[in-house]
């Protein structure tokens, strides 16, 4: 439809100058005749200020205020709903895709068979995913170890109880010294994404046994990851509720398969209220009643 390029003094924060950037927008579509529009960027905490009703008087409240002015111009304007963190994903060498594949697949099949063949201690574990109760969230996370670089990844999804995804994440971390200490690493990620999203009543939940015990209080006696178990707990403990819950393999497929996206990311990749198109089937799965 059009392109603009604005150029504007650079004595502003990156907050202000992304809210710029979408006053920007606005106006641009409104000159073009524009009535009916999504308005996307990539500061999460630029879309979080336009998708509230309340006014401030600061620089950047001011910004946020004319920006929602503009929105007044149109028929429809999807209320900020759409959110990406687009950074410019590389395409792997022709070379990598085969190992990407085959890493993958071994690596869920591998983590099935122990799922299916573990013979549980009194406490049977959730087989499928399930939607939380009403009014509360549920946040699957996971994390991928890669084989062919020294680098893991972090998945994180987050869903409401009618199954539909409030915010996924992608994330490439170095690759930590244990399988444990990854996994802790994935919910603490969890619990920062659900504290800065606002999901204030949510349940955590990971296919690790080891770590979601010790999130509920079973302790890991490990010096090495104690540090995230305890940052991890003291961030969802200003929570207005929060518990955690274990799930096998089946039940995290869309958390782990963001984990293993995580090789295209650079180093992040965010999206609100849907997954990258790859990633459709897998949550059509979760929400197919099982037999």
């Amino acid at each position: 439809m059009g392109s603009c390029v604005k150029k504007i003094p650079v004595a502003y924060s990156g907050c202000e100058i992304e809210t710029m950037a979408a006053a920007a927008a606005l106006s641009f579509a409104s000159e073009i005749g524009i009535k009916q529009a999504i308005l996307e960027g990539d500061s999460l905490a630029v879309i979080k200020a336009l998708r509230e009703d309340a006014s401030s008087l600061s620089p950047i409240g001011l910004l946020i205020d004319k920006v929602k002015s503009l929105a007044n111009n149109f028929d429809e304007l999807s209320n900020y709903h759409t959110l990406t963190l687009r950074d410019k994903v590389p395409s792997l060498p022709l070379v990598q895709i085969g190992v990407f594949a085959q890493d993958y697949l071994r690596s869920f099949k591998t983590r099935v068979s122990q799922a299916s063949h573990s013979t549980g201690s009194g406490h049977p574990s959730q087989k499928h995913w399930l939607p939380p109760p009403p009014e509360c969230f549920k946040a699957n996370f996971d994390g991928a170890m890669f084989n062919e670089s020294d680098e893991a990844g972090l998945g994180v999804v987050i869903r409401n109880s009618r199954g539909q995804v409030m915010v996924a994440l992608s994330e490439k971390i170095k690759k930590p010294p244990s399988v444990v200490a990854l996994e802790l690493l994935a919910a603490r990620r969890a619990a920062v994404l659900v504290s800065e999203t606002g999901f204030q009543n949510s349940v955590f939940e990971g296919d690790s046994l080891a770590v979601v015990k010790s999130l509920q209080g079973s302790g890991i006696e490990n010096s090495a990851v104690g540090h995230i178990l305890k940052d991890t707990l003291s961030i969802v403990s200003l929570l207005q509720s929060f518990s955690f819950s274990h799930v096998n393999r089946q039940g995290n497929a869309v958390a782990h398969a963001l984990a293993q996206r995580a090789r295209l990311s650079f180093p992040l990749q965010v999206w609100m209220e849907y997954v990258p198109p790859d990633l459709d089937a897998v949550i059509l799965a979760d929400l197919q009643p099982s037999v």
